[in-house]
């Protein structure tokens, strides 16, 4: 499998793609890697945005994006990955998880979830809170995701605070409408929605995102969202 994976990391991969979702005795059982060596390749993986991870009680249950997060991850070898990419499809259909909230660390991963956005095709993504961090954060990835936006014509409504005014009025994006909070109501996380799916941002020095994939939640916030935004300023 020449995708840029060590023999273990793919067979840790299939094994998780197989499951759907699994711990780490169910993807050891899986793969037939060791269990030692199977956490550390998870966390290889995880920081390649290819894994998330979801706490229930003492457990820690792992799952593997859409096998399209591939295409975006390995770019150079895509002929290759266009060549299994319907069997592994076939594979996260057939058990395709049941999780709707996942998490992701590490500036991969923070893309991945951008794209289950975008995989929404839903004409808007509604931003609550944006500082600008994250966007330095990601560097070029963020680059790329928002030409992937434009080019789908995805709309960006976002609710930035005042202290980023000056900044956000000079870049003049496209498809992007900004209105302006109070600084007295920052907060260290920001909250992005489309579609279905909500994503809880951190901005620090390892990025990390909760993302959630529920109807009656995205309705929720952006609920919330409508009603910020009557009081922001333009």
């Amino acid at each position: 499998m020449e995708l840029g994976f060590s023999t273990n990391e793919a067979k840790v991969y299939l094994a998780l793609v197989k499951l759907g979702s699994g711990t780490t005795s169910d993807i050891t059982k899986e793969s037939g890697v060791h269990r030692v060596n199977t956490y550390e390749i998870i966390d290889k993986l995880a920081n390649k945005g290819l894994v998330s991870s979801l706490k229930k009680g003492a457990k820690t249950i792992y799952s593997v994006g859409d096998p399209q997060n591939l295409l975006r991850f390995i770019e150079q070898k895509e002929e290759i990955v266009n060549q299994i990419l319907p069997e592994l499809s076939g594979l996260y259909n057939i058990k395709k998880r049941q999780e709707e909230v996942f998490y992701f660390t590490g500036p991969e991963g923070v893309i991945t979830a951008y794209y289950m956005m975008l995989d929404e095709k839903a004409p808007v993504i509604y931003g609550l809170g944006g500082t600008g961090l994250l966007r330095k954060s990601l560097k070029h990835r963020h680059e790329r995701f928002n030409a992937d936006r434009l080019a789908q014509g995805v709309k960006c409504k976002a609710l930035y605070y005042e202290s980023v005014r000056a900044e956000k009025e000079k870049m003049q994006e496209k498809l992007f409408e900004i209105r302006y909070l109070p600084d007295s109501f920052k907060t260290p996380a920001t909250v992005d929605i489309c579609g279905n799916v909500v994503l809880i941002l951190l901005a620090a020095d390892m990025p990390r995102v909760i993302a959630i994939r529920n109807k009656e939640i995205a309705e929720a916030y952006k609920n919330y969202f409508d009603f910020m935004w009557k009081f922001a300023k333009k």
